[in-house]
């Protein structure tokens, strides 16, 4: 840990238009969701992708992800996956799949509030200890 104890998570995402495909370089932050035109999630694999400010040489996870015709991916930090509900379960990634699964025929910007609506209704009256940043790209 740096002297000051702190440490930052990243996603560097590039997305190609015209193939559909994400590139992107993880630090830390969670995986991207990806939802594919026919509502399944497509499986995403995880490599090393260390936080910054922790360790000297970081070692980051590069992929290439599409994101097919009709499919979404979902950006978020981990105060979506890990917002909590009276008895200390987290909101987890399988909800958040099937809310984006469920609506994702829908404009990026209500999926975002969906998701947004469905921790607080998930975590009740516990307050969110953390950042909720959700962005959502949509292949028409």
């Amino acid at each position: 840990m740096n002297a000051s104890g702190a440490f930052v998570t990243l996603i560097y995402c590039v997305l190609d238009f015209k193939t559909g495909y994400l590139q992107y370089s993880r630090a830390g932050h969670p995986l991207p969701i990806i939802i594919d035109g026919d509502g399944q999630c497509v499986e995403v694999a995880m490599h090393e992708g260390q936080p910054l400010g922790v360790f000297e040489d970081v070692r980051t996870d590069q992929q290439q992800l599409p994101i097919s015709v009709g499919g979404l991916a979902l950006l978020y930090s981990d105060g979506l996956n890990e917002a909590a509900d009276t008895e200390g379960c987290e909101f987890g990634c399988e909800r958040a799949k099937q809310e984006l699964s469920a609506h994702r025929q829908e404009s990026a910007r209500t999926i975002c509030r969906r998701l947004w609506h469905a921790v607080q209704d998930y975590s009740g009256p516990i307050p969110h200890q953390d950042d909720f940043t959700t962005v959502i790209v949509k292949r028409h």
